[in-house]
């Protein structure tokens, strides 16, 4: 009798254990900046589903391969609501294009051309850094405009990308939006995103 207890508790323990909701992740403190005071437009907080990709091998026929793997939305961190971008990329060997290219093809808005500025909260859970930036590419003569890119270290921080040097007729009917790693000189493979803004 004794053993059939014994079984009967390992199978409850074990179930449980299977059923068990996964921990979020502890995230530090999000250090913020101070944002320009002027009107803002939100990009996207990834509570209305996943409009975003990781180019992967895609690109491969135009360049170099692509570090990007998978950009899916996670409810393991979050600033504006409980969702984010969760984005993978394969590790920067010495060989590689050290470039990793997370897009969106369908923004809520395409005429971008009022705007200056972009807001993107930001986890790194690893111990290496990041390098990113803002790019986009417009629906007309496929032009490609980037911002200078901003080291991002392990933690939680709002970044403020300069888009100022975008000419307006390229901003005016944006296809592509995208953040990438540029210059990936480490081994990280895990970031998030959330609260992309833009501000005038």
């Amino acid at each position: 009798m004794k053993k059939l207890i014994s079984i009967a508790l390992i199978a409850l323990l074990s179930t449980s254990v299977m059923f068990a909701k996964p921990k979020k992740v502890k995230a530090p403190k999000l250090v913020t900046i101070d944002l320009p005071k002027t009107n803002m437009l939100l990009l996207d907080n990834f509570e209305d589903g996943n409009y975003w990709y990781g180019v992967g091998n895609s690109w491969d026929q135009w360049g170099s391969h692509n570090l990007s793997l998978t950009a899916t939305t996670s409810s393991d961190w979050g600033t504006d609501g409980p969702t984010s971008l969760k984005c993978t990329n394969e590790p920067a060997g010495a060989n590689t294009s050290k470039q990793a290219t997370w897009c969106c093809n369908s923004p809520i808005e395409t005429d971008l051309s009022a705007y200056n500025w972009c807001a993107v909260d930001v986890y790194n859970p690893g111990t290496d850094n990041y390098n990113l930036s803002i790019a986009v590419q417009n629906g007309d003569d496929w032009a490609w405009d980037q911002s200078p890119a901003i080291l991002v270290e392990p933690g939680a921080k709002t970044v403020l990308f300069d888009l100022s040097a975008f000419p307006d007729a390229h901003l005016a009917n944006v296809f592509c939006f995208m953040i990438q790693s540029i210059d990936i000189e480490t081994e990280a493979t895990l970031v998030y995103f959330d609260n992309f803004r833009l501000f005038e």
